[in-house]
């Protein structure tokens, strides 16, 4: 299912190229929201038809005061994987403008984000990464944005990792 909405997105970038926009020339957003309780914000930039949208997904379950290199010695207790950091990413954005005053958008994106064991020293009970590794994984988006004014917009969208988004957009 995830690789039918990831193509469909991919040609909705392909038709935000040819489409003829009558709307502004650039425009710059910002956008909030959560899924799964994990907050999440982007920012992005872009042209008539094309933009990119760089995010970040505060979903890190580091326990705090965790030391970042593996425990000195051989006496400790496993406190099992963690996400060892926020989730970052970017997004390729195509925009479709249905008519002046609304815009379709979406595309395909990627996200990297970092898990470890975490491990607690049974000498001091300080807190390690004992390993980490690099994980990928590929998203998609798409919402509608509203003209509120001749230079400002206000959209919804969805994305499959940062969830429902409210979006801003200043346009130029």
């Amino acid at each position: 299912m995830k690789k039918y909405i990831i193509i469909t997105l991919t040609l909705v970038l392909i038709l935000g190229t040819t489409a003829t926009a009558k709307a502004e020339s650039g425009a710059f957003w910002f956008s909030g929201g959560c899924l799964d309780g994990n907050g999440s914000l982007s920012m992005g930039f872009g042209g008539k038809n094309l933009g990119v949208e760089f995010g970040m997904i505060d979903d890190s379950t580091l326990p705090d005061g965790t030391l970042d290199y593996e425990c000195p010695h051989w006496d400790y207790t496993s406190l099992g994987s963690q996400r060892l950091g926020s989730t970052v990413g970017f997004d390729l954005i195509g925009m479709i403008h249905l008519s002046d005053n609304i815009l379709f958008y979406g595309g395909p994106g990627i996200y990297w984000y970092e898990t470890g064991e975490v491990v607690r020293s049974n000498a001091t009970g300080w807190l390690y990464t004992q390993t980490v590794d690099t994980y990928t994984e590929l998203a998609c988006s798409g919402g509608v944005k509203f003209r509120l004014t001749e230079g400002t917009r206000l959209g919804i969208g969805y994305h499959s990792l940062r969830g429902t988004n409210l979006i801003f957009q200043l346009c130029f």
